[in-house]
């Protein structure tokens, strides 16, 4: 069998031209499936989210406001409350008492939650008759107490350079 390459007519094996168009006939080839072509996946990242918002709030007010803010962080509740109650409406200054006030709520339930841990640690080596599992409820304690201090410090520094980013580690907590 025979086929026209441009009508697509088919022909018996005899015939040498088209009886349409008068071109030269193939021989005609079993029918292969055409490939599809798909459009090769890349991988497309999840765009990162911005955790710092230092460009939506203006120089003047960062400028007159960054003690204001970085006495909040020094001084836990105590300087949330002054900060507050000095603040004249700052947006600035109420990005920082957020952040803080954020940051307490999630020490706390970390304090807590290591605590309760520690004891249970504690009453098991009780049980056990071995000490090491009250050091390691202390060694918990320890360091839940001095990550959230050094957390502390790194905001402090950041917002006396001029910068206003959510704190490392908190950030991933989605309130205030």
């Amino acid at each position: 069998m025979k086929i026209c390459p441009v009508c697509k007519q088919t022909f018996g094996d005899d015939d040498m031209f088209c009886g349409d168009c008068g071109v030269k006939l193939v021989e005609a080839q079993a029918q292969q499936p055409q490939p599809v072509y798909q459009q090769p996946q890349y991988y497309q990242p999840k765009p990162r989210p911005n955790y710092d918002h230092t460009a939506e709030f203006t120089r003047d007010d960062m400028k007159k406001n960054k003690v204001l803010a970085v006495f909040a962080y020094l001084f836990g509740i105590f300087g949330i409350i002054v900060a507050a109650l000095i603040d004249k409406g700052s947006d600035y200054v109420g990005f920082h008492l957020k952040q803080k006030m954020k940051m307490i709520l999630v020490s706390m339930f970390a304090i807590i939650a290591g605590g309760v841990v520690a004891g249970i640690l504690a009453a098991v080596g009780i049980l056990l008759d071995a000490a090491f599992f009250a050091v390691l409820g202390g060694i918990i304690m320890a360091a839940i107490l001095i990550t959230a201090k050094v957390i502390d410090i790194i905001v402090i520094i950041k917002t006396l350079c001029g910068k206003s980013t959510e704190a490392p580690i908190y950030r991933v907590v989605k309130f205030l």
